[in-house]
């Protein structure tokens, strides 16, 4: 695969992102922590689609990681090399010196194998609510000293993230609980009852915030 040609656009217009996905650990989610079978977890599996909010996170949570390593095995699973994949992203900043650069670097891209996924994202109140929370969390950040304490908050992560819908997944505090945001309450509602039945002993308490608490 050629790489890409970002020559046209203006300093500073692009960010790049990379990060590894381990995808047995994907895997053992969805059949251990969400409760699928194997077979429906294969199909959700090839399904699967990474949010922006998980491709270009300051920290990598379950089943994503970081490693410059040549050959690194998953530290929340050690699984090797052959289990993982790696993601690359390219943020590109809206604006008119950006708009034909762009258009023309769409246009280059190859369609075969899904090589590439095209994602516009429009910046709005909500979106700098969580780049807000992901702030917080960087001055804040104790889930590293937490995770070695207690790895279950790992696995609680991992469980939020991948349910559906979920936009944001975080530890609260110095880790008594963990938490998910997701786009509505209907969202939040149907996430709840699938993790209460894979996860019958957990605490799980679903928790509806008016809009005009996230747009204030």
């Amino acid at each position: 695969m050629k790489e890409l040609d970002f020559t046209d656009f203006p300093p500073g217009a692009i960010t790049e992102y990379t990060t590894l996905v381990c995808l047995a650990c994907i895997f053992d989610i969805f059949t251990k922590q969400i409760g699928l079978a194997p077979r429906s977890a294969y199909s959700e599996i090839k399904r699967y689609s990474p949010t922006v909010e998980e491709l270009t996170s300051r920290k990598a949570v379950r089943p994503f990681f970081d490693s410059d390593e040549k050959h690194p095995r998953c530290p929340y699973c050690n699984a090797a090399k052959r289990w993982h994949a790696r993601l690359d992203t390219y943020a590109i900043e809206g604006g008119k010196t950006t708009d034909a650069p762009r258009r023309k670097l769409v246009k280059s891209l190859e369609k075969k194998k899904d090589q590439f996924a095209v994602i516009e994202v429009k910046s709005d109140r909500r979106s700098a609510f969580f780049d807000w929370l992901d702030t917080l969390r960087v001055k804040l950040d104790l889930e590293e000293p937490a995770w070695r304490i207690a790895p279950a908050i790992g696995e609680v992560l991992g469980a939020l993230s991948a349910l559906p819908g979920a936009l944001l997944a975080r530890m609260s505090g110095s880790g008594a609980t963990c938490f998910a945001i997701f786009a509505d309450d209907d969202c939040c509602g149907r996430a709840a009852d699938m993790l209460k039945r894979a996860q019958p002993n957990w605490w799980i308490a679903p928790t509806f915030v008016p809009q005009t608490a996230v747009k204030g």
